[in-house]
């Protein structure tokens, strides 16, 4: 009977080890901080209080909790000689895993219908909604190269590879993305931050 799992991970590069760590650990700080940042903004400002922005802020919240089941426990695997998980905790986490990725692609979605109506009943310029796109073409990129290839094109290496791009650089895109390239968030952001420095 199956009691764990052995986790491979980025085993076969032992030199990296450490070096992975220190750069998976900057990004996870910087996905949690930027997405605690969206959404106190989105909260506190009331410019932003319209259907595009409380999707953001839900899916800012989604994030945290996607990138909290994985990433922990992926750094410290990178510091262990063989990771293991058990099969309980496996199954817990593939499908807690699986729902958040799944209330991601909902949000996406939804977020994009969004900008399309902006974009067809305002008559808003096309690049308004460029960097959603982004954000877009990754996520359901990379989930479609992992579950819609054929087997027989299965590579451990590719795997990994695409499983951190969906796992860390996709949530680190959403904070950058919506953050610092939308007008609207920015200058609700310096508002929100100016009365906080003069204790408003």
């Amino acid at each position: 009977m199956v009691t764990e799992f052995i986790l491979i991970g980025f085993s076969s590069f032992p030199d990296l080890q450490i070096p992975l760590f220190v750069v998976f650990t900057i990004m996870y700080f910087t996905i949690l901080t930027g997405n605690i940042i969206i959404i106190t903004t989105v909260r506190h400002e009331s410019s932003l209080h319209i259907p595009m922005y409380f999707f953001l802020a839900i899916l800012s919240s989604s994030e945290i909790c996607y990138t909290l089941i994985i990433i922990p426990n992926m750094l410290a695997n990178l510091l262990r000689e063989k990771g293991t998980i058990s099969f309980v905790g496996c199954a817990t986490q593939m499908s807690m895993f699986l729902g958040f990725g799944c209330t991601n692609c909902m949000l996406l979605t939804v977020m994009g219908y969004d900008r399309y109506v902006s974009i067809y009943g305002k008559r808003k310029a096309f690049s308004t909604c460029a960097s959603h796109l982004i954000v877009v073409v990754v996520h359901f990129g990379c989930a479609s190269i992992i579950y819609l290839r054929p087997q027989s094109r299965y590579t451990l290496n590719e795997d990994t590879l695409i499983s951190v791009t969906y796992t860390l650089v996709t949530p680190l895109l959403n904070p950058v993305v919506y953050s610092l390239r939308n007008k609207d968030v920015q200058v609700a952001l310096r508002k929100f931050l100016g009365r906080r420095a003069y204790g408003g």
